[in-house]
């Protein structure tokens, strides 16, 4: 028997199965735009982190120095060797600040190139849900035009509607 455009039952698969993908491409979305969100916040606790811990050797550097500095004050000579130690604490002291200037000025510069990154991976984001979006209708457009052969089918066959 010659079929009049397909199957009752292959085209109410098809429509599920279009439902399907239709599903499918809005959680696509969804981890998509969560996996960007998560890789920008990451980028920025990881190096928040490695600042942190920079900063903290820095700090017990400083206490040791300053400890040393403290049991200085017990200790009581002069000379060349004291013109020499007092001059190792301030150039210690001046390379500290240097330190601590550039880790403020990194700290700086990748919060800059993070905004970057972020606003460039905002950016591809929207590219991708839109895209997803025009797949979304596109599979809904194709499901649409499925029922309507289905109900088509099913009232030149039946004279009833699906």
């Amino acid at each position: 028997m010659p079929m009049l455009g397909a199957e009752l039952a292959d085209l109410e698969a098809l429509a599920q199965q279009l439902s399907i993908s239709t599903t499918r491409l809005d959680q696509a979305d969804v981890t998509s735009r969560s996996t960007q969100q998560t890789v920008c916040n990451e980028m920025q606790a990881s190096f928040a982190s490695g600042i942190a811990a920079v900063q903290s050797v820095m700090g017990d550097l400083a206490s040791i120095v300053s400890d040393a500095n403290s049991q200085l004050g017990a200790t009581m000579w002069t000379g060349a060797n004291r013109t020499m130690f007092d001059s190792a604490v301030g150039d210690f002291g001046s390379t500290m600040s240097s330190l601590q200037g550039t880790i403020d000025e990194t700290w700086t510069h990748f919060n800059a190139e993070i905004a970057k990154v972020s606003d460039f991976l905002e950016t591809f984001q929207g590219e991708v849900s839109a895209h997803l979006g025009q797949a979304q209708q596109a599979t809904t457009g194709m499901q649409q035009a499925v029922i309507a052969q289905r109900d088509n089918l099913d009232a030149a066959m039946n004279g009833s509607a699906f």
